[in-house]
């Protein structure tokens, strides 16, 4: 079964994802200091997740970098971008944000059904190989 590090600039919803995907027996780590991007890389190299739930909103700043470094610790994490941008105002950010190896993009708010949908579609690539 899939690992799932969950960083989400709102610690309810870190705490709400990862309670949830643990009650579906995957194995779960919620970022514990989202404010700070060494920790967050220093967390998911220790953890060494399948998956990546991300906000790239970090201080209210977006820091696409973020995911450029996790691609370099493992190519293979697939990484799931949660934010608030949408509509055809920010669609230049979430095709700069899916430009950087991401793997799925959903605009808060979302329903649950998308995100268990694409954790899915991942751990189906995972049983396969």
């Amino acid at each position: 079964m899939a690992k799932i590090f969950i960083a989400d600039c709102e610690p309810e919803i870190n705490k709400s994802l990862k309670g949830f995907f643990e009650y579906f027996g995957y194995d779960t780590y919620a970022a514990e200091d989202i404010e700070n991007l060494d920790n967050i890389i220093r967390e998911i190299k220790n953890f060494k997740p399948n998956i990546v739930l991300l906000d790239v909103r970090i201080n209210k700043v977006l820091r696409l970098d973020v995911i450029d470094r996790i691609k370099e610790l493992e190519n293979n994490i697939k990484v799931i971008v949660m934010s608030t941008y949408g509509g055809t105002i920010d669609r230049e950010i979430i095709n700069e944000i899916m430009a950087h190896g991401t793997y799925e993009y959903l605009q808060k708010p979302f329903a649950m059904e998308r995100l268990i949908d694409a954790i899915n579609r991942k751990t189906t690539t995972l049983s396969q190989n």
